[in-house]
């Protein structure tokens, strides 16, 4: 799983769309509640330290956790393979 997700990830920052679907749930949460949000769950992601820092700042310069850049990434999948 772990490698799996890595792999979509690494697709995702490939494609080079930095747009997300427009949807209100891609805005970042701590924006629209003003509280931020303590993680209880993880999950890992088989990355190289290149790809994690390209992730990291992509997810920065978007005011989204990493968490929710990921979820995009993955909602684009599926979004993809349903359409």
């Amino acid at each position: 799983m772990q490698r799996l997700l890595g792999l979509l990830v690494i697709a995702d920052l490939a494609s080079g769309d930095c747009h997300s679907s427009g949807r209100d749930r891609d805005e970042p949460r701590w924006s629209r509640t003003g509280q931020g949000r303590r993680a209880r769950q993880y999950a890992q992601i088989e990355v190289d330290d290149e790809t994690w820092e390209v992730l990291r700042v992509d997810a920065a310069e978007r005011r989204l956790t990493i968490a929710r850049r990921v979820g995009i990434a993955v909602e684009r999948w599926v979004s993809d393979r349903v359409s």
